[in-house]
């Protein structure tokens, strides 16, 4: 039978509210994602240190009671064989106990109640100040560059930056025998001539890794990305040509998926396929409980979400296409649900975010 998960004691919840409290806000308007994230470590550790030297973090990382009933209370003749339960009350006594807390917790907990915290904080700052953690509005999106052909012997290449994610798409074209093979569970064998191909290295995150093969994060982000471009490809008669789409990230923090739409679509034009339609590509977000945090109740949509909150909030919306339709669509929630005038609402939102991307990405 497997044991039920034990949640952290509330009590651990006001300890660490106490001892972070205005620093954690403070961490949180940090803008840059490398700096936030360095002070947010240093004041999860500063917090465990605290707690540590209060006594109420356990060494051995288990939570629990610092003595036992058994600890506590001896018999003087252990031998003595008691009938029925009953205790000689002059044979028990209390051992002498140092002061402790009554209540041990465990390492784990501490970072897991500071993570949960600090999410609650994110939010209540976007409710209660119409700011997000680096400043923006909530429909707000954050600066784009792009540029085209700056690989020169690449067929077509584009680089995509959209505040602190960024994509590097290039695009190869080949010959209609160099599409890609794909088995089937029946004898016949069919082939793609368009392909899209993510690669999301440690690298982009500040971190170090091992690169081996695709991961099933990876394949997803560039099946996404694969269904966004599609669409606005020319039909094999008219471009008989096999297509080549590989998106590289080499900086992320929220949407990498979204950014390899707007950066293979730049890439595709710059190798000169004639492309339907440009698309573009952007990311919603949710706060739907706005009134836990004195808002008027109303569910709040983020445009253009960055990691933190696609990680705080209750809904992570891929969209993809233009002012006119949707090419490609994805939805994470948290939630049981929601509504369809919120739904409404943030495919609208998301429908200006896609016009201003496409405005600000122009091939040059």
């Amino acid at each position: 039978m497997v044991d039920a998960i034990s949640l952290p004691p509330p009590e651990l919840y006001r300890h660490v509210e106490d001892i972070s409290g205005d620093e954690l806000m403070k961490a949180l308007q940090i803008k840059g994602k490398i700096p936030r994230r360095k002070a947010l470590s240093a004041l999860e550790e500063k917090v465990i240190s605290i707690l540590s030297e209060q006594g109420y973090v356990s060494k051995d990382g288990l939570s629990g009671g610092t003595e036992s009933l058994a600890d506590i209370v001896e018999d003087e003749d252990e031998d003595e064989i008691v009938d029925d339960g009953e205790v000689d009350e002059g044979d028990v006594h209390i051992k002498p106990v140092s002061r402790k807390p009554l209540q041990l917790f465990a390492e784990v907990d501490v970072k897991l109640v500071f993570k949960e915290i600090s999410s609650k904080y994110l939010r209540k700052r976007i409710v209660e100040r119409g700011k997000r953690s680096d400043g923006r509005s909530p429909w707000e999106l954050r600066p784009i560059n792009s540029q085209c052909g700056l690989l020169p012997r690449a067929h077509g290449s584009a680089l995509f930056t959209r505040g602190e994610t960024q994509s590097l798409a290039v695009v190869t074209l080949g010959g209609y025998q160099m599409a890609q093979r794909i088995d089937n569970l029946v004898d016949t064998e069919d082939s793609k001539s368009f392909y899209l191909q993510y690669s999301f290295p440690p690298s982009c995150v500040g971190e170090v890794g091992r690169i081996g093969a695709p991961s099933r994060r990876e394949i997803g982000h560039g099946m996404l990305a694969e269904r966004a471009l599609e669409p606005i490809l020319p039909l094999e008669e008219d471009f008989p040509y096999t297509i080549r789409v590989e998106s590289t990230i080499t900086e992320s923090n929220g949407s990498s998926s979204m950014a390899s739409v707007c950066g293979g679509c730049l890439a595709l034009q710059d190798a000169g396929v004639p492309i339907k339609f440009p698309v573009a590509g952007i990311a919603m977000g949710l706060v739907l409980d706005t009134q836990e945090f004195g808002g008027d109740g109303s569910p709040l949509i983020l445009s253009d979400i960055t990691g933190a909150e696609d990680a705080s909030g209750d809904m992570d919306l891929k969209i993809a296409g233009n002012e006119s339709g949707i090419s490609a669509f994805q939805m994470d929630i948290k939630v049981v649900g929601i509504t369809l005038p919120v739904m409404e609402k943030a495919l609208l939102q998301a429908r200006e975010g896609r016009q201003h991307i496409l405005s600000k990405s122009v091939l040059n």
